[in-house]
């Protein structure tokens, strides 16, 4: 939590510094159209173990994950973007653990997600070629879980529900008309409503301060 505020101070900041600079930094006029795409990628591996008097597990864990996030925008104003962005995001984790009791037991589970939602930036340039940004994002999303397990039915549900984001950002001007660009966490709050195999309905809304893998993009912006 310390390095998220800390973070937060830094990038606010920056951008006060940036206002109080001279007019020599990076400007997006009104009437650019942008087409963008970001991407966030995580694989991780992990071991575990528990153990008492009568029972002993050992477990190995392997998750991967995937997600796309292309967008196109509209400068309506000087350093002002609007437009929509849509995401598609996989997830799989595969875990095998052993006891004395049940032997070997295998999971496997798949969960995907697409979700659609307009979108609002504000640029804040540092240099010619160097730009903060801030992102507000609302919108719609759907998801699929899939679980395996050994001896077991497959097990499934579905969830549908929405979100508020605001992703803070920076991005570098390799030339006018194309920039990197790294997204560095997100505060939101987000609902959603699931239902499984079994016919349960589970209701949940959160809110989220997120600085993870999962939610550090990288990307590519092209404006004309």
């Amino acid at each position: 939590m310390k390095r998220v505020l800390l973070c937060t101070m830094l990038f606010s900041a920056t951008i006060i510094s940036a206002q109080e600079q001279g007019d020599d930094k990076l400007t997006i006029e009104k009437g650019t159209w942008v087409a963008a795409g970001s991407l966030s990628l995580r694989n991780e591996a992990g071991e575990s173990s528990f153990s008492d008097e009568n029972f002993t597990q050992n477990s190995d864990r392997d998750v991967f994950s995937i997600a796309f996030f292309p967008r196109v925008g509209y400068a309506f104003g000087e350093n002002w973007i609007v437009g929509a962005l849509v995401s598609y995001s996989l997830t799989r984790s595969d875990n095998e653990s052993v006891n004395n009791t049940q032997g070997v037991i295998n999971n496997e589970s798949k969960f995907e997600r697409v979700s659609l939602s307009p979108y609002v930036r504000r640029y804040f340039g540092i240099t010619k070629n160097l730009a903060l940004y801030a992102q507000g994002e609302a919108g719609v999303s759907r998801g699929w879980t899939e679980d395996t397990r050994d001896n077991e039915d497959r097990r499934t549900s579905t969830q549908n529900g929405f979100f508020v984001n605001l992703r803070p950002g920076i991005s570098f001007f390799a030339s006018k008309n194309l920039a990197f660009e790294s997204s560095i966490g997100v505060l939101g709050y987000s609902f959603e409503d699931s239902e499984n195999s079994f016919g349960n309905e589970v209701e949940s809304g959160v809110f989220n301060l997120n600085v993870n893998s999962t939610n550090l993009l990288f990307g590519l912006s092209y404006f004309f």
